[in-house]
């Protein structure tokens, strides 16, 4: 029986929401963040240090400024709800819905509902054509959510966990070589990408040139989000791509590595 609902929807403000949200993902996906190593708090922080810069290029273009978009449900000062909303490229065709939370002690009441619902006419207000978010498979009360709200399941995502980096080599295979792939190089990997992605995935999800495509304000994103993320990014054109990432990675014994499959591309978990 759903109870009675208290507090209130209003737009989400990160910079003032930061620990409030902090604290809110960290009790409702506890287990999760568990069993996955993964620190939501420090990847907030990241997010919120590319505040900012958001707010300054969004003087320019919207894009930067709706990276910040997302709503939260507060009762009596407290962040109890939230939801995070953001166009996934310039064009602003499809978006992402992430970080759809509830407090515990506020489940059942339709708080899930409301703030996804404020999230999907956010996005039609805003022009955009397809929403996609993700969901963990064990989590049927959210599933069962969006399936009512005209979401379709077209794909799944396996997440691996490694600790620690294996001592990999890099084997040249004989007739193939393995080279750096530069950002310019971006029809290739949309081509390629247009070969491996099966169909049935592509109809839901059109791939865009766009996506592939990196521009000015794009490769500026990319560089600070890089920086204040402390991440280097490397890309090879070969068939032997998981070795020779692992070869990289041996210089940070102490990070570990998640890996995610989709049940489309399932053949990979075998490699892996």
């Amino acid at each position: 029986m759903q109870r009675e609902v208290s507090g209130q929807l209003r737009p989400l403000d990160l910079p003032r929401d930061f620990e409030g949200i902090s604290k809110l993902v960290e009790t409702a996906f506890a287990e999760d963040l568990q069993r996955t190593g993964l620190q939501f708090r420090e990847e907030l922080k990241v997010f919120r240090r590319l505040v900012p810069w958001a707010l300054v290029l969004g003087r320019f273009n919207k894009f930067f400024r709706e990276l910040l978009g997302g709503y939260v449900w507060e009762d009596h000062g407290q962040i109890v709800g939230s939801v995070v909303v953001q166009p996934r490229g310039l064009e602003r065709r499809k978006w992402n819905i992430s970080a759809v939370a509830t407090h515990p002690d506020y489940r059942r009441r339709g708080i899930a509902r409301c703030l996804m619902e404020a999230a999907i006419e956010h996005i039609r207000e805003r022009g955009g054509e397809l929403t996609l978010l993700a969901v963990h498979s064990h989590n049927t009360p959210a599933y069962q959510l969006y399936l009512g709200l005209g979401f379709a399941h077209f794909d799944s995502v396996t997440l691996l966990r490694l600790d620690g980096i294996p001592n990999a080599k890099f084997k040249p295979i004989e007739g193939y070589v393995v080279r750096p792939m530069s950002p310019g190089e971006w029809r290739t990997r949309y081509e390629l990408a247009k070969e491996a992605v099966p169909a049935e995935v592509q109809a839901f999800n059109p791939l865009s040139e766009r996506e592939f495509r990196v521009g000015p304000w794009m490769r500026l994103l990319q560089t600070f989000s890089h920086f204040l993320e402390r991440v280097e990014v490397h890309i090879w054109a070969a068939e032997a791509l998981l070795t020779k990432a692992l070869g990289a990675l041996k210089n940070y014994p102490d990070r570990g590595v998640l890996a995610r499959v989709w049940s489309s591309r399932a053949a990979l978990l075998d490699l892996i």
